[in-house]
């Protein structure tokens, strides 16, 4: 994370839960470390050995913030998905966009946004890793295949990441009762390339069991350290450069999984590892917007003819972008749980109201899901937004524009062409737009 406010939920919590949180690390209290290598040996021993497992999967990420003048700036999302696995490589992951299913014989991934689906022979065994990095999938990752599917590897090599255990306490969970281990994890050591190096993390598991119920990672100090955010009170000049809806606190900043219902060694019947396409899903060989191996960039596409779209508007008014030519477009994708795309609108808002008498169309693009209408227009109101949005609920245009993180920013030249793009949010963006917008229009007054 920077201090350029990029968050895309998704792709950050996968690359956080390749690899699971938990495992075996010296401790500096005997008795903690002992409980806590039985409690986990135990849930080790359970998933390795499983023939097959089942649950019903949860994921939170939730930051509560302030601003200067004590506003909300948090953001809360979440994702869900139904998990079967039978080793060595039957799987079924459904989410609500997306899905991956392998019977042994074949493999199929779903993605709905595309409406489309592949087939390929299935692997001789689970790499979730790879699965996740070339398939259509848009769901949670899920960190217990992880362990499910490397059923040889070492603790050290399942988890390197592992500072050491702090505290070990009986607990009851769900109704349930269990053990809940606390410990910290070096951050710099997971994919995220986290800036703190003791992130805290704790795991509930199941005494009778010895199932993960819940795994928490505390990312609240991460995401201070980040924003620059310390105990030093700001000065008067200090608070005045700092932007509406940024935020100068952060009280909490935590990710949480459930695994509900997580059960081993009950049949699965063979049909749930099947994938059955509907009547106007697409079979193709290649996911049509599918990227070359690697995280997809929108700063590529900079010179390149915008994807056009067209329908209604948030109220209900047509709107179509090849119907903007001849004007600077700004499409600002967003949603109502996302803190940085909140702090950019007062900045988005001052573009339309500066440009309101000018050939410059300034257009939301909020990615919420469907039925949260009501909590954008209360968003809108409370920011004061009065330009127009346009819904993409199930992340489609998201797609054609390759974005992968919130909020990202694209302008776009008199004649549908891209011509800048900002991932995330600073206090120079207003500053930037304006700069970019002004240049375009001098350029169609000079050529007209």
């Amino acid at each position: 994370m920077s201090r350029n406010l990029h968050l895309s939920f998704r792709a950050c919590c996968a690359a956080l839960l390749m690899y699971p949180l938990v495992g075996l690390a010296p401790a500096q209290d005997a008795d903690v470390n002992t409980r806590a290598r039985a409690a986990i040996e135990r849930a080790l021993r359970t998933y390795q050995t499983a023939v097959t497992y089942q649950d019903g999967f949860e994921m939170n990420f939730r930051i509560v913030a302030r601003d200067k003048a004590g506003a909300d700036v948090g953001q809360n999302e979440k994702l869900s998905s139904s998990t079967r696995f039978a080793y060595p490589n039957r799987l079924a992951i459904v989410a609500d966009d997306s899905s991956v299913h392998a019977d042994g014989q074949k493999l199929w991934q779903y993605n709905k946004t595309l409406n489309e689906y592949t087939e390929s022979d299935a692997p001789d065994s689970i790499d979730i890793a790879d699965l996740m990095a070339s398939s259509g999938y848009n769901g949670p990752p899920h960190p217990a295949i992880h362990v499910l599917v490397n059923r040889n590897a070492g603790l050290d090599e399942l988890f390197p990441m592992l500072n050491g255990y702090t505290k070990v306490q009986n607990e009851e969970f769900a109704g349930r009762a269990g053990v809940r281990v606390h410990g910290t994890f070096d951050g710099r050591k997971t994919i995220m390339q986290l800036e703190s190096d003791a992130v805290p993390f704790n795991i509930w598991l199941d005494e009778k069991t010895g199932l993960m119920g819940e795994l928490q990672v505390d990312l609240t100090n991460d995401l201070r350290q980040s924003l620059g955010i310390t105990d030093k009170p700001k000065s008067a000049d200090e608070l005045a450069q700092i932007p509406p809806g940024m935020p100068t606190a952060v009280d909490e900043a935590k990710l949480t999984l459930r695994f509900n219902d997580a059960v081993v060694g009950r049949d699965i019947p063979a049909t749930e590892f099947v994938y059955k396409p509907v009547a106007d899903v697409k079979k193709v060989d290649e996911f049509t917007a599918m990227e070359p191996p690697g995280m997809p960039d929108p700063s590529k596409m900079v010179g390149e003819p915008a994807p056009t779209f067209s329908g209604n508007d948030f109220d209900g008014k047509p709107i179509a972008l090849e119907q903007l030519r001849g004007k600077v477009v700004v499409l600002d994708f967003w949603a109502t749980w996302c803190g940085p795309c909140l702090m950019a609108m007062p900045s988005i808002q001052n573009l339309h109201e500066k440009y309101g008498q000018k050939p410059v169309v300034i257009l939301g693009i909020n990615t919420d899901r469907a039925g949260m209408e009501k909590k954008i227009r209360a968003t809108l109101k409370s920011k004061k937004v009065t330009f127009r949005q346009f819904l993409d609920t199930d992340s489609s245009l998201g797609m054609q524009y390759r974005v992968t993180g919130i909020p990202c920013t694209f302008v776009i030249d008199q004649k549908g062409v891209i011509r800048n793009v900002h991932q995330g949010y600073s206090p120079m963006l207003e500053k930037e737009l304006v700069r970019e917008i002004d240049k375009l229009l001098a350029g169609d007054k000079e050529e007209g």
